[in-house]
């Protein structure tokens, strides 16, 4: 049999959190009311069944117990119920019958926890102060912080703001592995990752830092040297190079090669061999297609970027821009707002000055046919890019796209 007197009674508890009468902020009187209709519990107004038999015993049960006070369709008395109303002199008893706790103990334990976090993560964390402080003043205010934290559940805002701190202090110190630095703090290795999303979303809304914005969660932890695998560095055409003392051409090797983030350091670039371009690539197919050995007569050292360029990724740019700041450097990406967004992260993020490739209107146009529609999200961002901080030229090419109402993913263009 159903509960219905369960399912009633946490309805009007939910109702009663949601007025001010849970704050006692209160000024005129307040009813919280169940009412019975087809949306709110269509089974009781089935003719073909007794539910309603059920309801009635359950809740007159609860009226016997003062908790309700049933009030019946006019001229139906005994037989058709309108409306449920609870008792609100009563509350913390209806509380403890339908076993969960007053919103407002729930709220008070976050302030605590805020407030500890306040106490104990000193100056040199502001991020995490601010998160703190946002929090507490929502939960003093009466607001939800659902987005946020569910109050159910203490313990994983616990969590969370121990997480951010983790995070924070990480960002100076040597990379590790998303479960390497899980053990670290939770002596867990799945803690961690569970948190990841909501500390990524924290972290880019709160951080200063704009070239957060658009990144996803692995991104952003990226750049506090915490990474769920290993990052690879793609690389391929002309250059001499050494790797971990061991000297390389990498002309001579067929479709290039590979580092990760641990080799980074110990990259070295041979000046007698050193290329006069160097082509970031956003996209893996694009990457792999490519097999032009000259750029405007220069040779051409061609690396894969993987959307958003990460902080080992940045290092390693600025470090071949240092050993080679002769170069042209030339970005080729997606024809859409997203691509444009990860050519200024890369040229505003490294401070090389890259310029774009195949990313203009002559392209745009001789590729329409294998466009893809804009999304109206696009036609906003668009729209909003043509009153931003984009060349002329650019601009140019978002008011095309705005008029043909369409997109070019970079895999369409073929630059062989």
């Amino acid at each position: 049999m159903k509960r219905y007197d369960a399912y009633i009674l946490n309805k009007l508890l939910d109702s009663y959190e949601r007025s001010s009468l849970s704050r006692g902020t209160n000024q005129i009187h307040v009813s919280i009311a169940f009412p019975f209709n087809r949306k709110t519990i269509p089974e009781y107004f089935d003719e073909s069944s007794l539910v309603f038999e059920d309801v009635h015993e359950q809740l007159q049960a609860l009226e016997e117990k003062d908790l309700v006070r049933l009030v019946w369709k006019k001229g139906h008395e005994g037989n058709i119920l309108q409306k449920c109303l609870l008792n609100t002199e009563k509350v913390g008893q209806a509380y403890r019958l339908a076993g969960r706790r007053p919103l407002a103990e729930k709220e008070r334990e976050a302030e605590r926890i805020c407030r500890d976090c306040l106490v104990s993560c000193g100056q040199d964390r502001e991020l995490l102060r601010a998160f703190a402080q946002f929090l507490l003043d929502r939960l003093e205010k009466g607001k939800s912080i659902q987005a946020y934290a569910d109050l159910d559940q203490p313990d994983q805002l616990q969590l969370l703001l121990q997480m951010l701190g983790a995070v924070l202090d990480h960002g100076q110190q040597e990379p590790c592995f998303l479960r390497e630095f899980s053990i670290q703090i939770f002596h867990d290795s799945k803690t961690a990752e569970k948190l990841v999303g909501k500390t990524a979303r924290i972290l880019a809304a709160f951080s200063p830092r704009e070239d957060l914005q658009g990144l996803d969660p692995d991104q952003i932890l990226a750049e506090y040297n915490i990474y769920r695998n290993p990052s690879w560095i793609m690389m391929k055409g002309f250059a001499g190079m050494e790797v971990g003392g061991q000297s390389l051409d990498l002309s001579k090797i067929p479709g290039g090669l590979a580092i990760t983030d641990q080799a980074v350091p110990s990259v070295h670039w041979e000046k007698e061999k050193a290329p006069s371009v160097v082509l970031t690539i956003e996209n893996l197919t694009s990457f792999h297609r490519f097999s032009r050995q000259e750029i405007d007569g220069g040779r051409v050292l061609c690396l894969y970027l993987g959307g958003y360029v990460n902080r080992i990724r940045r290092e390693f740019l600025k470090e071949l821009y240092r050993q080679m700041p002769d170069a042209l450097y030339l970005h080729f990406g997606d024809i859409d707002c997203g691509g444009f967004f990860i050519y200024r992260h890369l040229r505003d993020s490294s401070g090389i000055p890259f310029e774009t490739w195949h990313m203009d209107l002559q392209t745009y146009l001789a590729c329409l046919p294998s466009g893809k529609a804009l999304t109206e999200h696009d036609r906003r961002t668009l729209a909003d890019m043509l009153g931003g901080a984009w060349q002329p030229e650019q601009k140019a090419l978002f008011s095309r796209m705005l008029k043909e109402g369409r997109k070019i993913e970079q895999e369409a263009v073929s630059v062989d």
